[in-house]
């Protein structure tokens, strides 16, 4: 079909939309999501916010504009902001249920400035946020006079004594006051500036949203980061596009995160993995990552090549393919047989040529007895030329590609490709700069 901007320029008053994810719920309805960068297109250095917009099973068009939550309404040249919206469809819960994760970070954070650590400080069994206590006019946590965590919104010094601050973990919508402390009755700052007297670890944090009514309105956002991380991580984000939810009720998301380079201490290494809930979202693990083997732990640094931004599917006997953007020649896929706790087999890369430093999205569906994978991403040279592959399974799980679609000639980056049809119609978002719009 021909193409519709369904993100572009100036909609909502924004000048920037990136990342796009695309899902089909239960009930039919498609949401649509995306990265609203209101002052600049860059990962970092303005505000940014999750938009999505919602089709309705029975409506030829998209919703206006609908915004889960907003950031902290603290003034600042690099603010606190969310980026990398994955969406997670409930897929056996309720038909209009969805989940959400997102990279959190603190103002003049990005994905170079993370450091390492989690964030988070353990106190009889269980994780708190960590405080820094920071002088008005540093902008580095190393500079600080003292450590605090919060504790049901209370703030305590390490040694476990309550203080006058307290600390906003749950709001209403639009959830803009997250964050915010108190010295008593007096508002003077939020946890997630810069310039704040407390704040939190400059690092990467993963906020957990969910739906109940199909995307209109939005629960509390919550940290799942003390549940996953490790505190030889650098960075630690959510891989944009989808996840997916497996019969069992399992939800599986698609991370990454950096470590120092166990060579190279001016270098970075990046590591696919994905995390995974049994409790509907409570709690939360992380896998294996593809880079481990089982001589080391990507965590130590070591790994022949880097992985990051992935995307999964599930075959019909139960076994996940998890897709990966890499720095090789080639896009590369690993298997696990465990539901995702692990990735067993070796580290494989597809038959055909790409631009394997891009996201990659894929779809999976079934017709005549067999399954097949569909795989959108650029074909190059860099980013442009936008493809999707088919490729089918064999019998030894080897995927090979049988044929392929050009959609554009022209800038083509980030996409979601997602089954919008039992009949084998498809829905492609997808990002085309030359028109700066998705």
């Amino acid at each position: 079909s021909d193409a519709i901007d369904l993100f572009y320029p100036r909609l909502d008053d924004s000048p920037y939309y990136r990342i796009p994810s695309l899902v089909k719920l239960l009930n039919g309805d498609l949401i649509a999501a995306c990265d609203q960068r209101l002052e600049t297109e860059s990962d970092w250095g303005g505000l940014i916010e999750p938009a999505i917009r919602i089709k309705n099973k029975n409506s030829h068009d998209f919703s206006d504009i609908i915004k889960p939550f907003k950031a902290p309404n603290v003034k600042s040249k690099n603010p606190s902001y969310t980026i990398d919206t994955c969406l997670i469809p409930a897929s056996f819960e309720s038909d209009s249920k969805i989940y959400m994760v997102i990279d959190k970070f603190k103002s003049n954070g990005n994905y170079l400035t993370s450091k390492k650590g989690t964030g988070f400080v353990e106190v009889d069994g269980e994780k708190y946020p960590i405080l820094f206590n920071t002088s008005q006019n540093s902008l580095l946590f190393e500079k600080t006079s003292g450590r605090y965590y919060i504790k049901d919104g209370l703030v305590y010094t390490m040694d476990h004594e309550e203080t006058d601050y307290t600390v906003i973990m749950e709001d209403t919508y639009p959830y803009d006051k997250l964050g915010d402390i108190y010295e008593k009755d007096d508002l003077i700052g939020n946890i997630y500036s810069d310039k704040s007297i407390l704040q939190v670890h400059q690092t990467s944090y993963l906020w957990l949203t969910k739906s109940e009514d199909g995307g209109k309105t939005w629960l509390n956002p919550v940290d799942i980061t003390k549940d996953i991380g490790d505190d030889r991580m650098m960075f630690l984000g959510a891989s944009p596009g989808r996840g997916i939810q497996i019969p069992s009720g399992r939800i599986i998301v698609p991370i990454y995160f950096t470590t120092d380079n166990a060579n190279d201490i001016y270098d970075q290494r990046e590591h696919a993995a994905v995390i995974f809930s049994d409790d509907y979202g409570k709690t939360w693990q992380r896998s294996k990552s593809v880079n481990d083997s089982k001589s080391y732990s990507a965590l130590d640094g070591k790994t022949l090549t880097n992985t990051s931004e992935s995307q999964l599917v599930r075959l019909n006997d139960g076994t996940l393919i998890l897709f990966s953007r890499t720095t090789s020649d080639r896009i590369l896929y690993s298997y696990s047989y465990d539901d995702g706790e692990s990735f067993e087999k070796s580290l494989v890369e597809t038959d055909f040529e790409s631009e394997a430093f891009c996201m990659v999205s894929v779809c999976k569906y079934d017709k005549d007895g067999k399954e097949y994978i569909l795989i959108s991403n650029p074909k190059g040279p860099g980013r442009r030329n936008g493809f999707v592959k088919v490729m089918v399974v064999v019998e030894d799980k080897t995927l090979m590609t049988i044929k392929e679609k050009q959609i554009t000639d022209t800038n083509f980056t980030y996409s979601c490709l997602e089954l919008i049809s039992d009949d084998g119609i498809f829905g492609l978002l997808y990002e085309e700069r030359q028109r700066d719009s998705c």
